[in-house]
């Protein structure tokens, strides 16, 4: 839990006058011509990921800093007009201090064990199957989510801002994919949200204003973040940091009724979207409450050559996201499909 010097930061960022990029707390609003995302070895490119063009002279330069203020100033002067209450409290303006997501009580004491108290974990319930939601499911992470759970035997609602186009993606899914009889349903974000458990994919720079506008709908579910922020700068791609230090801690604070966990950030999207390629990756779990991580962990180890690994709560959040801009690196500088493998754990 922050303390309250970092409290009063996260909730009202400054810029400072000559410090260096990585200093600042101003998050970016998706402007900048849209390009291909290198990713995992082959060029991707959609609607639904954009991330925006950094100046030439990059993050490093003594006018970055202005730069980044004058962009986000036109930014918050253009979203105030349009909705100034939701848009302040989206930033932490409103003047109260940072709280975290309201805390669930957790019945697990260790990774693998039941729930107490009579209670069963949704993921491990027996004789159901579980439907999963995921929001900006057209999107490449979204679809390759999508159709790995899918393949591993749940119902998957792939949300959109539009069903004819969530309809088109999932017809194509279900032709390259034909004799596998995968479970896959078109629907609006709405309906993805009405799942048991949702997985958030949207461009990260949508994602806190996608999960408000369905904090109803969200409410006492589990909420995967895998979402991340970056840049591209010249030809590679950098991390960027968020007003309140990681997407999976602004999307916490934008529906504290959930229990908002993050994963899935490091998978190749190419790969995962390829049922007939085999996995071979840890992922990292992160969520303030046992319980939710020890559901998602479950969750994740239910892909095969997937396996959940808990790298604390949202502290972990900011790390776990920036990582992914190394990885892509690797991915792009090797021609390869890397992704992460943690030893030691026996």
């Amino acid at each position: 839990m922050p303390d309250e010097d970092c409290r009063a930061r996260l909730a009202d960022p400054v810029v400072e006058p000559g410090a260096r990029a990585h200093e600042q707390p101003h998050s970016w609003r998706g402007h900048g011509p849209r390009f291909a995302l290198v990713f995992h070895g082959g060029a991707r490119s959609h609607d639904d990921n954009v991330y925006p063009q950094l100046p030439p002279w990059g993050p490093l330069s003594d006018h970055f800093p202005q730069w980044l203020a004058r962009l986000a100033a036109r930014s918050e002067e253009k979203e105030q007009r349009e909705a100034p209450l939701a848009f302040a409290r989206s930033l932490g303006h409103s003047g109260k201090a940072i709280s975290p997501p309201r805390a669930r009580r957790a019945s697990v004491a260790r990774r693998g064990t039941r729930f107490c108290s009579g209670s069963q974990s949704i993921v491990e319930s027996k004789g159901r199957v579980l439907r999963i939601g995921v929001l900006g499911g057209t999107g490449p992470a979204g679809t390759a989510i999508a159709v790995r759970y899918a393949a591993a035997g749940f119902e998957v609602v792939v949300g959109s801002r539009s069903e004819e186009r969530a309809a088109g993606v999932v017809d194509e899914l279900q032709q390259r994919w034909k004799g596998r009889g995968l479970a896959l349903f078109p629907g609006t974000n709405q309906a993805a949200a009405s799942a048991e458990l949702v997985v958030l994919a949207t461009p990260w720079e949508g994602a806190t204003a996608t999960v408000k506008d369905l904090a109803g709908e969200l409410s006492g579910k589990i909420v995967v973040s895998m979402v991340n922020a970056m840049a591209k700068w010249a030809e590679r791609f950098i991390p960027l940091l968020p007003p309140t230090g990681s997407v999976a801690l602004a999307v916490a604070r934008a529906i504290p009724d959930s229990r908002v966990a993050g994963a899935f950030h490091h998978l190749p999207a190419g790969v995962l979207a390829d049922l007939d390629e085999k996995l071979e990756a840890d992922v990292m779990v992160f969520s303030d409450t046992r319980a939710t991580t020890d559901e998602v962990i479950e969750l994740v180890n239910r892909v095969p050559g997937l396996r959940g690994v808990d790298v604390g709560g949202m502290a972990s959040a900011l790390a776990v996201e920036a990582l992914t801009a190394a990885l892509v690196e690797v991915n792009r500088r090797y021609k390869t499909h890397a992704s992460l493998r943690v030893t030691g754990l026996g």
